[in-house]
């Protein structure tokens, strides 16, 4: 039986290259997919572009970052997630996909949120240290971002 996982990712700096706030790995040869996500500024809101970005990590892993650990959404399981987060991402992830999976331009001032039709989720790559690179990328300014991310495994 599959389990349901929340987890939140978050960047306090943002430039005009794309800044990866959360990383999703899976171990060895597991897969996840993502159902619902969520991104927004949690700084300063300024009238200026936001770009986020979905990117598929082919290997090499998440980067380097703070721990991000995706909790239980059913807390009568609460199973431990086998797929592992960073957040707050220093060096940012391995290998990549040249192709973003989904990219979305907002205002500052607006959120996003993305919801998959059953059968439509954004399933992981096969193979350790294979998953999703969820980024942000500031046209004006250096306000910090977060997101939240559902997915099952």
């Amino acid at each position: 039986m599959s389990q349901k996982y929340g987890v939140l990712g978050v960047q306090t700096v943002n430039s005009t290259s794309d800044e990866t706030m959360l990383s999703l790995v899976a171990a060895s040869a597991r897969i996840f997919s993502v159902y619902d996500f969520m991104f927004g500024v949690s700084g300063v809101h300024s009238d200026g572009t936001y770009i986020y970005s979905i990117t598929n990590i082919i290997s090499g892993g998440g980067g380097t970052g703070d721990a991000a650990v995706p909790q239980p959404l059913d807390l009568t399981k609460s199973i431990a997630a086998v797929t592992t987060g960073l957040k707050e991402i220093t060096v940012e992830p391995g290998t990549v996909n040249a192709v973003n999976s989904f990219e979305i331009p907002t205002n500052t001032r607006a959120s996003y949120r993305w919801q998959a039709t059953p059968g439509s989720e954004l399933v992981s790559a096969t193979g350790a240290a294979a998953g999703f690179a969820f980024q942000s990328r500031s046209l004006a300014g250096t306000t910090a971002t977060a997101c939240t991310v559902l997915m099952e495994e």
